[in-house]
């Protein structure tokens, strides 16, 4: 009995000591789930509250799902840390859905890693809408352009992607019209839209974009105000074809501003800014270009030109261009009695037409060949000259075409100056292969390029001995700007059966100097869509024109 009596006594001590651990370890954790404020279509604010800790909390936070009863099972979850105290706090929960309902509970963790749980509470995220925008009045309005703008409200939940106004003429415009677009953003803007058409009426609406879609405000509209009275605009073509007493110039009506140009041309005086109340020519009507021709001017004189255009509305006059007419020293006169004129183009004297003569200083005739036939049959010592197509019709514009033995005389030289009068008046003669060349260089080509064989050398140096403008030249005359004064024209060329070819698209013009034992002559040549200088050599017996320099 005494054994039995000790095993349960001993039994249900045990038992008491168990109870008693229990008792003593089992202080309670008490968490509170607070409300929850600041909710949008992805974010809220939700706040918590530890009462009692217990032994110690070593994490507490929130919990959430679209399921109730969420715990901390889940990774959507905050943690705060440790605590030894009760504590009040707050979690900011995003990534969110728009338009859910979620389910939120306070937790806190023990020392054991038991876990203890508020309610839970309940939110609904905002739903994403599309966004809210207004259309702001139209001001600061002209012929050509308004202030027009819009004032964003509520960017529906959602950021800003797009924003501006749209406009059209018909009304009801959308994105896909004319549109301007400001950097996105919430609050008021404003922008100016210009290039209008004058007296004409557009409708606006403002408009924002999120991710949900494109909204408008309210449609507006307004109407330009009345057309300006514009007068035309020109421009003015250089100077060129220069003598004593005349002049060539012209220019484009490039827009005939608001009434047709009634009346267009050159005026010029010897003092700046002249006026259609000064000397000027009358060119017609309309737009586009056209050419003038000055004369009656005085030798040895600056004068300065303008183009104008005039119409209902006023006169526009282009660009302000000076010039100078030739001396009358510079006047040459040939056998026959035309006269040319000459430039100073560094250190030579060159003509500035070609030459048309059809006798040598000494008054011998030189043969003049029209028939193809007796062309094709000329050796290359025989003389011979023509016009081109052997119309005299070309004779003042484009000067005679002759074979090189007319137009050395049966001479040749490589010497500079080249010593043969040939063809040319007294007191000038045909330059040689390296006064051309030094021409050239004059005109920047570097030495390399000058003395380059078969081939178009240089950059710009054959578009400033080029007439500019396409009255004579081909379209487009290339670099023509005829800024050394050399004033050449396209007279084409004669082949050797006796063919013409290529007048208004390029000029040949001979030298003195023969290739080295052959029958092919050197010479420059000049083309229509080329702002170089071509060096090549050819047969004696061809028709080309001719320039002369002063002795």
């Amino acid at each position: 009995m005494r054994y039995l009596f000790n095993r349960y006594a001993l039994i249900a001590l045990f038992s008491l000591v168990l109870v008693h651990c229990k008792k003593d370890d089992g202080q309670h954790i008490t968490v509170q789930t607070g409300k929850a404020f600041g909710i949008t279509s992805t974010t809220a604010f939700v706040e918590g509250k530890i009462i009692e800790t217990g032994s110690g909390v070593i994490s507490y936070g929130h919990c959430w799902s679209q399921s109730p009863e969420p715990t901390t099972d889940l990774p959507t979850k905050s943690e705060h840390g440790s605590s030894k105290t009760a504590v009040s706090y707050t979690t900011e929960i995003d990534s969110l859905s728009p338009g859910k309902k979620y389910f939120i509970r306070a937790y806190a963790i023990d020392r054991q890693f038991e876990v203890a749980y508020g309610d839970h509470t309940e939110i609904i995220t905002l739903s994403l809408l599309e966004p809210v925008v207004e259309t702001l009045p139209a001001s600061s309005l002209d012929a050509s352009s308004a202030t027009v703008g819009g004032k964003i409200t509520d960017d529906g939940g959602s950021q800003i992607l797009a924003l501006g106004v749209c406009w059209n003429l018909t009304g009801d415009p959308k994105i896909n019209d004319a549109r301007y677009d400001v950097d996105p953003g919430m609050g008021e803007f404003t922008c100016t839209l210009d290039s209008l058409l004058c007296e004409t009426t557009y409708f606006v609406r403002a408009f924002a974009t999120n991710s949900v879609g494109t909204s408008y405000g309210i449609q507006i509209s307004f109407s330009t105000t009345e057309c300006p009275l514009l007068p035309p605009s020109v421009t003015t073509s250089p100077v060129s074809a220069l003598t004593t007493t005349t002049a060539r110039s012209g220019g484009d009506v490039t827009d005939d501003g608001s009434s047709p140009v009634t009346s267009r041309g050159i005026c010029w005086s010897t003092s700046n800014n002249p006026t259609i109340s000064d000397a000027h020519t009358d060119n017609g009507s309309g737009s586009g270009a056209f050419t003038s021709n000055l004369t009656d001017l005085t030798p040895n004189t600056i004068y300065y030109l303008r183009a104008y255009a005039t119409s209902l509305d006023g006169t526009g006059y282009g660009e302000e261009i000076s010039f100078a007419t030739l001396d009358v020293g510079q006047v040459i006169t040939d056998y026959d009695g035309n006269v040319y004129y000459s430039v100073e183009i560094g250190d030579q004297s060159w003509m500035t037409q070609n030459l048309r003569v059809t006798h040598y200083a000494d008054g011998t005739p030189i043969p003049h060949i029209e028939l193809n036939s007796e062309w094709d049959s000329l050796g290359i010592s025989d003389k011979a000259w023509c016009w081109y197509q052997n119309l005299a019709t070309y004779k003042e514009t484009h000067g005679a075409l002759y074979t090189w033995a007319a137009a050395t005389n049966n001479q040749d030289s490589e010497d500079n100056p080249s010593g043969i009068q040939g063809v040319c008046p007294d007191g000038w003669h045909l330059p040689s292969d390296a006064e051309w060349k030094q021409l050239e260089m004059h005109l920047g080509m570097s030495q390399l390029e000058a003395d380059k064989y078969a081939l178009w050398r240089g950059t710009d140096e054959g578009g400033r001995l080029k007439e500019p403008g396409t009255d004579i030249w081909g379209t487009p005359n290339t670099g023509g700007t005829n800024t050394s004064g050399f004033s050449a024209v396209p007279g084409g060329h004669r082949r050797a059966d006796g063919s013409f070819n290529n007048l208004g698209y390029s000029v040949e013009y001979w030298t003195a100097t023969k290739m080295p034992f052959s029958e092919f002559v050197l010479f420059r040549s000049l083309f229509y869509d080329k702002a170089t200088v071509y060096r090549d050599s050819q047969m004696e017996d061809s028709g080309i024109s001719v320039r002369c320099v002063k002795d």
